[in-house]
């Protein structure tokens, strides 16, 4: 069997571009996030490259590898920000972690590719609203505190969707700034997700 189910490509005009972050130096809980870069390629060794009416995948996937490891947590995200160019070239780029703290150079990045305004969904139980968490602003509970930072990314443009934890410090910050949009866990179940995705 062959990786990404025999669509990987060299081609730099690929429909997809692919690229590990194995990083989880972030995590709170327990570690391990880091093998996902790895364990989520070995599964497309054991999928057929067609949709679910039984139509041949065209779609061509190159595959930028992983980021090598770093024990300097600054020049990690600086590289992973540097390198997301690559995949970002791509019509539809493909980011494989790692936690959730490698969201927040790999933003940065998609604010620098983009002229004009960016939209960022969140879909997550919690709202990584956080300032500062653990002693760190990179951490994985602040990443959408820091996507608030960037230039071309308006609150309103930054729709919380499944949230179900939700920290006081963090609500308090979504009451401070009203245009946030947040559609809770219960809103999904009660109005329906196609309601959710309307809105």
């Amino acid at each position: 069997p062959d990786l990404w189910s025999g669509l990987v490509t060299a081609d730099p005009d690929a429909h997809v571009g692919v690229m590990g972050i194995p990083f989880d130096n972030a995590a709170s809980f327990r570690k391990g996030t880091a093998f996902g870069p790895s364990r989520l390629r070995g599964l497309t060794l054991h999928l057929s490259p067609c949709s679910e009416e039984g139509d041949p995948l065209r779609l061509r996937v190159k595959d930028y590898g992983d980021l090598e490891p770093d024990l300097d947590w600054a020049r990690y995200f600086q590289t992973a920000e540097e390198l997301a160019a690559g995949p970002l070239s791509h019509p539809l780029a493909l980011f494989l972690g790692g936690d959730h703290s490698v969201t927040i150079p790999l933003m940065k990045a998609l604010s620098r590719s983009v002229e004009g305004p960016i939209g960022v969904v969140h879909f997550d139980a919690h709202p990584d609203l956080f300032d500062v968490y653990s002693g760190h602003t990179w951490s994985h509970a602040c990443t959408a505190r820091r996507a608030l930072e960037l230039p071309n990314l308006e609150p309103r443009h930054l729709p919380f969707v499944g949230l179900r934890s939700i920290a006081r410090e963090e609500w308090d910050f979504l009451q401070e700034n009203p245009a946030i949009p947040v559609y809770t866990a219960r809103q999904c179940y009660l109005q329906g997700i196609e309601a959710i995705a309307e809105q």
